[in-house]
Order: C-alpha cells, then sequence, then structure tokens
C-alpha cells in the first residue's frame, strides 16, 4: 500500500525566520509582515481564484470523455477497456510528477520562498512510485479485460507508449519548472489533486462496479487517490492561497495554469478513451 507521506504543520507553514535570512531572499519581502497578512488577503484571493477557475472546471466535467466515464451507466466493456488504455498510459504523466514538485520547491527555496519550496518538496516524496501503481493496474486488466468483452493488447509492449495529449500536458509542468516562476505549481498541483475529491470519486465508483471492491482488479491508482488527496488538495489550496498573498497580481496567470493544468488531462483521458473505442471495434468486427 502506498506510504502516506504526512506534512507536519512545520513543513507547511515553514520556519519563518529562516525564510527570511534564506540566501537569495527578495529583501524587499518581509516574511513575517506576510505572515500576519497572509491569511485574510489569501483567503480573499482564493476566493477570487475559486470564482474565476469555475469556468474552466465546468469545460472539464463536460468534456466528453469525463462526462461519458464518470457516468453511472456508462456501458461496461467501454470503462473497462478505457481504464486498461488509461493504465497502459498513464506512467507517462506520472512518473516526472515527483521530479516536477521536487524541481519547483528546490527553485522557489532559491527564490527565497522558504516555506512554499519546503510544502511543494513534501508533496513530491507522496507522489513516489505512482506510475508503478499504473503499471500494476495494466497487468491486472490483462487477466481480467477479455471476460469484459474487451480486446487484451499487448501489455508489457504498450506500456507507457507516448500519447500526444500527455505530452501536451507534461509539457506545461516541464515549462513552470524551467521558467521564471516555478511557484506557478500551486495551482496546476491543486487543480490536479482536486480532482480526487470530484472526479475520481465516481470513477472509482464504476470501476468497483465493474471490477469489484478489491482495487488490485485493475484501479488500484485511483482508488489510492481517492483516499489520500482530501489531504493533499486542502494543503495544495493552503499552499496556494499563500502564493496568492505574495504575488496577488499572479491571480490570472495561476488562474490560466490551475485551467490548462486540468483540460490537457481531460485530453489525455479523450485520448485513451478514443484508443479504447478502436480496440472494441476491432474485437467486433468479424
Amino acid at each position: 500500500m502506498l506510504q502516506c507521506i504526512e506534512i507536519t504543520e512545520e513543513d507547511e507553514m515553514g520556519l519563518l525566520d529562516e525564510s527570511k535570512k534564506s540566501a537569495g531572499a527578495p529583501e524587499s519581502v518581509d516574511y513575517q509582515q506576510h505572515a500576519r497578512d497572509g491569511q485574510t488577503s489569501g483567503n480573499e484571493l482564493l476566493e477570487r481564484y475559486e470564482e474565476q477557475i469555475e469556468a474552466a472546471r465546468t469545460a472539464f466535467a463536460e468534456h466528453w470523455a469525463v462526462s461519458t466515464l464518470t457516468d453511472p451507466d456508462v456501458p461496461p466493456h467501454l470503462f473497462a477497456q478505457w481504464l486498461y488504455r488509461y493504465s497502459l498510459h498513464g506512467p507517462q504523466v506520472t512518473r516526472d510528477v515527483e521530479r516536477w514538485l521536487a524541481t519547483a520547491g528546490r527553485r522557489c527555496e532559491e527564490l527565497g520562498l522558504t516555506r512554499i519550496g519546503r510544502g511543494f518538496v513534501g508533496h513530491a516524496r507522496g507522489e513516489h512510485g505512482h506510475d508503478q501503481m499504473m503499471i500494476a493496474d495494466a497487468r491486472a486488466l490483462t487477466g481480467r479485460i477479455a471476460g469484459l468483452s474487451g480486446a487484451v493488447l499487448d501489455t508489457e509492449t504498450i506500456l507507457g507508449t507516448p500519447l500526444d495529449d500527455a505530452g501536451t500536458y507534461n509539457a506545461q509542468f516541464e515549462d513552470i519548472i524551467a521558467g521564471e516562476h516555478p511557484y506557478y505549481m500551486a495551482s496546476a498541483s491543486y487543480e490536479m489533486e482536486r480532482l480526487s475529491t470530484t472526479m475520481a470519486i465516481d470513477l472509482v465508483a464504476n470501476a468497483r462496479k465493474i471490477l469489484g471492491d478489491d482495487p488490485h482488479a485493475g484501479y488500484y491508482f485511483l482508488a489510492e487517490h481517492v483516499e489520500l488527496d482530501v489531504g493533499h488538495t486542502a494543503f495544495n489550496r493552503r499552499q496556494l492561497g499563500e502564493v496568492l498573498a505574495l504575488y496577488p497580481d499572479q491571480l490570472a496567470t495561476l488562474v490560466e495554469h490551475g485551467g490548462r493544468s486540468i483540460l490537457n488531462y481531460a485530453g489525455f483521458m479523450g485520448e485513451c478513451l478514443r484508443l479504447a473505442q478502436n480496440d472494441l471495434q476491432t474485437v467486433a468486427r468479424p
């Protein structure tokens, strides 16, 4: 079972004196003052963020693939084939998450944002091995998919095969960690983790109905995220509030990055669903 990395209050809030003394910390940033003022201004800005991100969240929920897969009446064989494809190609979008977060954390610390950087680094530890969960799911589904009227594929050959939409998704995070504002990771990470408290709950419900109660039947990755990411999402939201308190002029860009991350992910889900549909058409041919 995935080890849950506890993010302590010290990890979350940081040591203000060390933040202030951190080499390279912008002299114009008074961290003690932000600690006093940040909660109020951060909360106000978070409310504005939540209002402005709603359009992207709605577009994600209404994306043809997301709405199809979260529908409780989705055809079982279609959902199972999609889950098979999602697990086969998912390592492409999960294997670098730990590196993205750790790099964003280190770069934030270099900018003097010690508290924010520590938060990213702590979160990164909790992402270790998630690509292996998806590989295990794909292998488990290989033995189940035929019984669900699905198409059995060459699992070991296809595992991790690059997809265009997965590449688009990855490119955003690579751009963030290479750019001048690594703290943009706050909104992109928050929106992605938040999916585990919304969409993923419906996906797990459908998987359980089709595959049974044991997540090791092929949906362990999804089930573990639903179980663990409530805490991660709450932490990410607080961290985003701190970024907004420090950089209120970056609100629009943070909204843009948050929205782009989930819409790119919807594209990846859609690409997997199109492949699943093609797989099933091949099986149906005489």
